[in-house]
């Protein structure tokens, strides 16, 4: 058996080298290949003197944990005269285990013009184990993490993102585009308060992430609602931020989801509360003074029309006083029900105080809004409230806007509209 000379160029190199460096013959059937040299990094790290390596094999470094499929990818590889590199579990001589990952190469020596392979080896257990580490911190971190690299390849989505996206765990991240990924981002909700009333505006956050890595300017928090697949769905808060790799190289991106559902669906019930009356679910004074001052706004500044009818329900108080104030609850309850049935989605049924109700109408004329009251004063009338009760009636009043005139010279031609009313016979309408 040739061996390598430790007085050789080579081991005089490689004996400085932090690395271990390990150099067997080129004959890989057993009993071979056969060490002829290790450097002094190696023996550290094995545990085995120099004198205890020569003549061995490196399989006295293999065990029960050491990858078969890579030592056999690595075999294949040296027969077909391709060089080496991978990784696998070693056995120092104490039986510990270690990851190392190791390349290997074909070198001829100049002198002897013999041929053998030079392995290059690194421990790798502490990176490796901080890798795991941060797997299961990504893992078990409420957030979801998407992560894009330049090419558009997502490269990492950990569990509470698939979660929130919906999205199969089982499968492989480069079976997809990011774009497809995330596509339930494509058609995000967002809602935010606007003058008392809830605005919902759809967007595509794709087109912001590409944003992102286009331009490099993070994307600031986006409160969206994402709906999945069985009708559900969860509100999410959105940011990225761009991942590149050297100054001038295209970007990826770094995506952050938060579950808000639980704070979202708190937030609606403390809105909720704040505008509208708890009894009847009609919205209360607070929420109208917003209404009217935003709608008033709009008439007054374009060819809006926009009318008011404030309605009261007739001999309340009797009802309240012959039945007690659990039955008059009900029928308040039941009147609201009934004119809510006939309404559009863009008006606005207010509690104005006790048995009094405002009907806010954006976009109705005078004329339109006799016809409405006319309408829902036939429709409470019919409304069946209880055995022992007469027919609910009410007494309406109607006053369109007149541009310019503001809320309280408006509000007061309708008060009085409605006086006129219950003056005329009660159960009627009458407009300003």
């Amino acid at each position: 058996m040739e061996s390598l000379s430790d007085q050789s160029v080579l081991a005089r190199l490689v004996e400085q080298v932090y690395d271990s460096v390990l150099v067997t013959e080129t004959q890989l059937a057993a009993p071979g290949p056969r060490i002829v040299y290790a450097n002094r990094a190696f023996c550290r790290k094995t545990g085995y003197s120099l004198e205890e390596l020569i003549g061995e094999t490196p399989r006295i470094l293999q065990g029960p944990a050491t990858d078969r499929t890579v030592l056999q990818r690595l075999r294949q590889q040296l027969l077909a005269g391709e060089a080496f590199e991978g990784s696998t579990v070693n056995y120092r001589k104490n039986g510990e285990p270690y990851i190392v990952r190791w390349s290997i190469s074909r070198l001829e020596d100049a002198e002897t013009g013999q041929d053998f392979y030079v392995s290059v080896q690194r421990e790798i257990t502490h990176e490796i184990e901080l890798e795991h580490a941060n797997r299961r911190i990504l893992e078990s971190i409420s957030e979801g993490i998407v992560g894009i690299d330049p090419a558009g390849r997502v490269t990492l989505m950990n569990p509470a993102a698939e979660r929130m996206l919906e999205i199969d765990r089982g499968r492989l991240l480069c079976e997809k585009t990011w774009e497809q990924w995330l596509d339930p981002l494509r058609r995000a909700r967002i809602e935010r308060p606007l003058d008392a009333v809830m605005i919902v505006e759809e967007v595509d956050l794709l087109e912001r992430i590409r944003g992102v890595m286009r331009t490099g300017v993070p994307l600031a928090d986006q409160r969206v609602t994402v709906r999945h697949s069985d009708g559900s769905t969860i509100h999410l808060e959105v940011s990225a931020k761009a991942m590149s790799i050297g100054h001038g190289e295209s970007m990826g991106a770094v995506i952050i989801l938060r579950d808000r559902t639980e704070q979202r669906v708190f937030e609606r019930e403390l809105w909720q509360a704040a505008n509208h009356d708890p009894l009847t679910g009609a919205h209360n004074r607070r929420f109208a003074d917003d209404i009217l001052a935003r709608e008033i706004r709009r008439a007054d500044t374009g060819p809006h029309p926009l009318a008011l009818i404030l309605f009261d329900l007739d001999h309340f108080k009797a009802i309240n006083d012959e039945f007690g104030h659990h039955v008059g609850d009900k029928v308040l309850k039941s009147v609201v029900k009934s004119v809510r049935s006939r309404l559009r989605a863009s008006d606005y049924l207010v509690r104005w105080g006790g048995e009094e109700f405002a009907l806010i109408l954006p976009d109705t004329d005078r004329r339109g809004a006799v016809s409405v009251a006319e309408s829902l004063r036939r429709q409470v009338e019919r409304t069946p409230i209880g055995r022992d009760l007469d027919p609910v009636r009410i007494s309406l009043g109607v006053s369109q806007y007149r541009m310019g005139e503001g809320l309280r010279a408006w509000f007061r031609r309708v008060d009085d509209a409605l006086y006129q009313a219950k003056s005329n016979g009660r159960n009627r309408v009458e407009a300003a």
